[in-house]
């Protein structure tokens, strides 16, 4: 019995870049026939272009695609949840529309399971040619950050693109929060890993849509998600900040006793007032992304909402 596969892609606005997609599925699923029954997934996560459209002429003539389209855009974490909660295969491998992970990489995903029947494995990028030198620098720093503000360890240079066993996806149903960071979760479930090594190519169309705003954003939410690390370091400068300003005051006191001196030094004092205001305004800060992730959750809305599905149902 043939091993069943679903490849999902979350797509925003990706009509250029799936018909190339398309035909490198078609040419995967050929080769692998004998082995694995290739199944395609597509989300639409409200796309304004013709996304849908040609994905609808593709499914007319082949009935292993599928088409889920969300009632709007809920962003790209959201989108792959849908595609992996709606898929049903034995395995499941999440690709971007863009091609810059190479469907070809899943050969060896497939070998490496076939060999060593992980649970998960992961796809490492060896090279980045196709991202900025700013990205790659935020992507490093970030990944730093988080290990230390963290008890999870994100493995570098790997994204969303891996090979998941039945048991990993049924365990990620489980997963309610509305507020995603895919990365963290999928290394909070753990389960026996092993990593492969591919080229990462270029972007067949188009520009990335990930701004560096909208990295920053999830890189927060993702900290905030997963460590609260960040509120005892805000405590801890509070402590030494209150510590320091009462040693101060101190000496301004034996001074004025002892030597009836009154230490001048309105602009050391104001200085002074403007980084304790700043630490508090931080401080206050970091609490507010506490407090706004726990208002988002304890609302309990869905993490998507689908408009429409759509297959190949003929025989």
């Amino acid at each position: 019995m043939r091993t069943s596969v679903d490849i999902v892609v979350p797509c925003f606005n990706e009509e250029k870049n799936l018909p190339p997609l398309f035909l490198n599925f078609l040419d995967f699923k050929e080769r692998h026939k004998e082995e694995f029954e290739l199944n395609l997934i597509i989300v639409d996560n409200g796309s304004t272009d013709e996304t849908s459209r040609v994905t609808k002429t593709f499914i007319a003539y082949e009935k292993s695609c599928r088409l889920i389209v969300l009632s709007r855009n809920f962003g790209k974490e959201a989108s792959l949840s849908a595609g992996l909660l709606e898929s049903t295969s034995d395995l499941v491998v999440p690709i971007d529309a863009d091609l810059q992970d190479p469907i070809e990489v899943i050969s060896d995903m497939l070998k490496c399971w076939r060999t060593h029947q992980p649970d998960v494995v992961l796809a490492k990028r060896i090279s980045r040619d196709g991202d900025s030198l700013s990205r790659r620098l935020f992507s490093r720093i970030y990944l730093l950050l988080f290990s230390k503000l963290s008890d999870i360890d994100i493995p570098p240079d790997v994204g969303e693109f891996r090979l998941m066993s039945r048991k990993v996806i049924e365990s990620f149903s489980q997963l309610h929060e509305s507020e995603r960071f895919l990365r963290g979760l999928f290394a909070w479930m753990g389960y026996k890993t092993e990593v492969i090594e591919f080229q990462r190519g270029s972007r067949t169309q188009g520009k990335s849509r990930f701004s560096f705003s909208k990295l920053f954003n999830l890189g927060v939410d993702g900290i905030v998600s997963f460590s609260i690390k960040p509120l005892r370091i805000s405590i801890s400068i509070g402590i030494l900040t209150s510590g320091i300003a009462l040693a101060y005051s101190i000496v301004i006191l034996v001074e004025k006793i002892n030597n009836n001196i009154s230490i001048p030094g309105y602009a050391s004092l104001a200085f002074l007032i403007l980084i304790l205001n700043g630490i508090q305004l931080l401080s206050i800060g970091v609490l507010g992304e506490y407090m706004g992730k726990t208002l988002m959750e304890s609302k309990k809305r869905p993490i998507y909402l689908i408009s429409e599905k759509h297959s190949n149902t003929e025989k």
